[in-house]
């Protein structure tokens, strides 16, 4: 939890924000909170549904975003040899 912090103060440069933070953090929230989700869909707790399928992710993708767009303003560095989705 303590790198959240750190996240959301953009303490992190920017290709590790995005690579490490938001793509493969991201991938493997969404995947945890989808699983979640579909093992709890067949029940008749659609409450209990809603809260597991978006309750983690949408408080990530919120930390996660701000930190990437702070951390994106800060930087400086050189583009050569980072690889960044098109």
């Amino acid at each position: 939890m303590p790198d959240l912090g750190r996240l959301w103060r953009s303490e992190f440069a920017l290709p590790d924000t995005f690579w490490s933070w938001t793509f493969f953090g991201g991938l493997a929230v969404k995947a945890a909170s989808s699983a979640l989700f579909v093992l709890l869909i067949d029940t008749d707790r659609t409450v209990l549904t809603l809260i597991a399928g978006y309750g983690p992710s949408v408080p990530y993708n919120v930390v996660v975003t701000m930190g990437l767009w702070r951390s994106a303003k800060h930087y400086q560095g050189n583009d050569a040899g980072l690889i960044w989705p098109a």
